[in-house]
């Protein structure tokens, strides 16, 4: 970290005396500079914004995260319990088909 600092200050300086020198047409090098910093400055701040909006939406799906599971918990017992029913239903038509095959097999004898 020690080294990180004295990096970080060294460079400042160096980009400061940088920015006071001249080209060959008299104009300050550290000019087009400002633009280009500007820009890292909005692209920053917009990055900043849209990390903060990420963590917002993360925290909402988290919140609702449980009734989202209770829900599908509730429609996997539901379906369950309409599959029963039907199974069952389906016996039943099964059997009064056959009683019925049965009871028209005997009055044709």
């Amino acid at each position: 970290m020690k080294n990180f600092g004295l990096g970080l200050l060294l460079g400042g300086i160096a980009g400061l005396g940088l920015s006071f020198i001249k080209d060959e047409q008299g104009k300050r090098i550290g000019a087009p500079l400002k633009k280009e910093i500007a820009s890292f400055k909005a692209d920053a701040k917009e990055f900043s914004t849209s990390l903060h909006k990420l963590q917002n939406a993360r925290t909402e799906f988290e919140k609702h995260l449980p009734t989202a599971a209770r829900a599908l918990d509730d429609i996997s017992t539901e379906l369950e319990q309409y599959q029963d029913h039907t199974s069952r239903t389906l016996d039943q038509i099964e059997n009064q088909a056959k009683k019925l095959e049965e009871h028209s097999q005997l009055e044709n004898s």
